[in-house]
């Protein structure tokens, strides 16, 4: 069976999309490759090692949580919540704050919700 003129135009039309996807995708993925940038790094700011990050982004800001851990990995020590923020998506980022110290306890875990109705963030931890 002959395929009709407007069946045959849409499949010429699905392989030439097809084509072109093909063509550029090589330059549309470079175009598109996200740039890394360490938030938090090892040896700085006070604290030996940071672990357990979490992000939110919400009104035109991205805020970065996590552990700092002021002398080695252990799970229970001085560890505190820190949070860094970006007002440009992600490229550059404000200086460490420090959410909670609880001088030698450990606050961690860092869950940050955002709550849509309101903008407010939500963070929660663990304690001990």
């Amino acid at each position: 069976m002959k395929a009709s003129v407007p069946g045959f135009m849409e499949a010429r039309m699905r392989e030439l999309v097809f084509l072109a996807g093909a063509i550029l995708a090589p330059f549309l993925s470079f175009a598109v490759q996200p740039e890394q940038v360490d938030v938090f790094e090892s040896g700085k700011d006070g604290y030996a090692f940071f672990r357990i990050p979490a992000v939110v982004a919400g009104n035109g800001a991205v805020l970065a949580f996590c552990e700092g851990r002021r002398h080695d990995r252990r799970d229970s020590d001085d560890i505190d919540l820190v949070l860094r923020r970006s007002t440009d998506g992600g490229k550059t980022w404000g200086p460490l704050r420090i959410v909670w110290d609880d001088g030698a306890n450990t606050c961690g875990n860092p869950v940050p919700v955002v709550d849509r109705s309101t903008v407010r963030v939500w963070l929660f931890t663990t304690w001990n």
